[in-house]
């Protein structure tokens, strides 16, 4: 409703924003966590069994739910992509 005013330029242009944000946000969130993962998937362990590691440790994911494989291997894309 408060939108109404907007063309589809506009509008597309804040999607575009809210998704940079968003990356942003996520990006800086697991920062620590890179190095992490990075060297555990370098170790030979599966994206499920780095999820457990770090839920074994305490790591919980930025929204405060515990890991999954799907998860991690997010974290390793942003990881390999740091441009996109």
């Amino acid at each position: 409703p408060e939108s109404r005013n907007l063309d589809d330029a506009s509008r597309a242009r804040g999607v575009q924003a809210a998704a940079v944000s968003h990356k942003a946000r996520a990006d800086l969130a697991y920062t620590d966590l890179v190095p992490v993962v990075a060297e555990l998937r370098a170790e030979g362990l599966s994206l499920r069994a780095i999820a457990d590691r770090l839920n074994s440790e305490g790591h919980v994911t930025r929204t405060g739910k515990p890991w999954n494989g799907v998860q991690v291997g997010r974290v390793l894309e942003r990881a390999a992509c740091p441009a996109d």
